[in-house]
């Protein structure tokens, strides 16, 4: 039997995946063709202690671990791994990944002194995925690993060659070159929003000072995106969340939606008034809370805070849940695969069901698990998860705009907040941009975004839309002093005329049913934009 050639040292942090552990090790020990030293380092958790499923995994493999006291993170125990590395070449990987065969060798083949080296990533797409892994579905956790179809992929897209850009795992470098570097940024730890901060950093450090940041296009892994954030026991209880003002015509539709099914409806007031919101509030025996309103991501944290329940329901006072969507909350509730879920929600605008424009489906991410979610941003507020994030099929029904004062009012108190925000971001006035943005903001709902197709409604919320972003930028105009400002440049118009006329032939051409007509329109569209280009 031939022995192997020597290969790297592979480093390889772990914290509470035990289940994606006991895949990598095994796809490392089965699919490895060279002679690796495999350091294993177990960090602590956070309430300290370590994970009581991690070291029988270990063991099993017969692999002594190195044991964090404290918790240093991947990034920390990678840089405690590499003093003691017996290897001139590191390979660091984390404790999600699956390894294809030949993996580390089609690595070995093009590795490179000044030179950082890394595999193709494939990725489910839980969560945003890198720019240049592939997002590809082979299953989210390692009990739907579909390794057969994995392998398949592998063996039909693997090519030998090199290309610039990668992941940061696995990542292969020659010990002096990362002490060259010095190490890790140990900035963030597992599951935080801001690791791979650390990962940008380094490869930007490195190729700063000339080296190479270098993608094998034949070593091929799977990640089990957000292992280490995936809860490890179900959640319980199911709270609803609402912040609202004193009077809000469907309160009692929102409440009846979810009054059978749910553990407690939470409420917060921006005031001590006895409207409708109270009355239906004592009705519905939800809790009530009293706050003085600053921004809506703050009233909503504070909410949440208020419930009980593990599962948090995040809604507004006009929003209603569909029967259907009822049952799926309470099925995905059960599940541990993710820590949030997007819903489809339906805007009734003005009376009628907007299907485009923007509207619909409109994903919210408003079911999340308490503890792994909050609201940020001052208005539009989002909610960050960390860990896997699923979609519902169910709508929730959204009685948004009900009369044109209605979308005014909101608009003056929601412009307020968006030009703050441009400010803040370090936004520069011009006046042009008062006229070019509000017109891309109704080129892209009317026509972009088929507005079109909800007929004359489609057509009002475009102008509505594009008339919102008007008044933002005069917001921010306003801020600036009300400066003297050029008007727009002939160029700006030109290009207005140019997006109208594109536009305009491409709705005709979209509307035509007629085959020779629409040709005809077809070369019309490709002559105007010639003349015009």
């Amino acid at each position: 039997m031939n022995k192997k050639q020597k290969g790297f040292s592979i480093i390889l942090p772990t914290y509470n995946a035990a289940e994606e552990l006991k895949l990598t090790i095994k796809s490392i020990l089965k699919n490895s063709r060279l002679d690796n030293e495999l350091i294993v380092i177990v960090d602590a958790l956070k309430e300290g202690g370590w994970n009581k499923d991690i070291l029988p995994v270990l063991e099993k493999f017969r692999i002594r671990p190195i044991i964090n006291k404290n918790n240093l993170g991947p990034y920390g125990s990678w840089n405690k791994g590499v003093k003691l590395a017996k290897s001139d070449w590191f390979c660091f990987v984390t404790d999600d990944q699956y390894f294809a065969p030949n993996w580390d060798k089609a690595l070995e083949n093009f590795k490179k002194r000044r030179r950082i080296l890394t595999s193709q990533l494939v990725e489910p797409g839980l969560i945003p995925v890198w720019p240049t892994n592939i997002k590809k579905d082979f299953g989210h956790n390692p009990q739907e690993f579909a390794e057969k179809d994995f392998l398949a992929f592998v063996k039909k897209a693997s090519v030998s060659g090199l290309v610039d850009d990668g992941f940061f795992v696995p990542l292969v470098i020659h010990k002096r070159d990362f002490e060259l570097l010095g190490g890790w940024p140990t900035k963030g730890e597992f599951g935080t929003r801001d690791a791979p901060a650390n990962d940008i950093a380094f490869i930007n450090k490195s190729k700063k000072i000339g080296f190479e940041f270098k993608r094998v296009l034949n070593s091929f892994s799977y990640h089990f995106q957000g292992s280490s954030w995936r809860r490890k026991k179900p959640a319980r209880g199911i709270s609803v969340a609402i912040i609202s003002r004193p009077e809000e015509p469907k309160i009692n539709e929102t409440f009846d939606s979810v009054n059978d099914w749910v553990d407690e409806i939470v409420i917060v007031l921006d005031s001590r008034v006895e409207g409708n919101v109270y009355q239906a509030a004592k009705k519905f025996k939800a809790k009530i809370f009293y706050r003085d309103f600053d921004d809506y991501s703050s009233q909503k944290n504070f909410a949440i805070g208020k419930a009980k329940g593990d599962w948090i329901l995040s809604l507004d006072a006009d929003e209603v849940v569909s029967a259907g969507l009822a049952k799926e909350l309470q099925e995905v509730s059960q599940d541990l695969s993710y820590n949030g879920y997007f819903l489809p929600r339906k805007n009734i605008i003005f009376g009628q069901t907007i299907n485009y424009a923007g509207w619909y489906p409109d994903y919210q991410l408003r079911f999340f698990v308490k503890g792994y979610g909050e609201f940020t941003s001052l208005i539009h507020e989002r909610i960050n998860v960390r860990g896997g994030v699923g979609y519902l099929k169910n709508p929730l029904v959204h009685y948004n705009y009900q009369t044109v004062a209605g979308f005014i009012d909101r608009l003056n108190r929601y412009t307020d907040a968006e030009a703050q925000q441009l400010i803040i971001s370090g936004y520069q006035f011009q006046g042009q941009d008062v006229l070019l943005r509000s017109t891309e903001e109704f080129f892209r709902r009317f026509f972009a975004l088929r507005g079109w197709k909800d007929g004359f409604h489609g057509l009002s919320l475009s102008l509505l839309m594009a008339f919102y972003t008007l008044v933002t930028y005069l917001k921010v105009w306003e801020q600036a002093g009300f400066k003297k400002e050029s008007l727009p440049a002939k160029e700006a118009l030109k290009k207005i005329k140019k997006e109208w006329l594109f536009w305009w032939q491409t709705l005709l051409i979209a509307q035509e049913e007629n085959k020779v007509k629409r040709f005809y329109l077809k070369v019309r569209k490709k002559l105007i934009n010639m003349f015009y280009g």
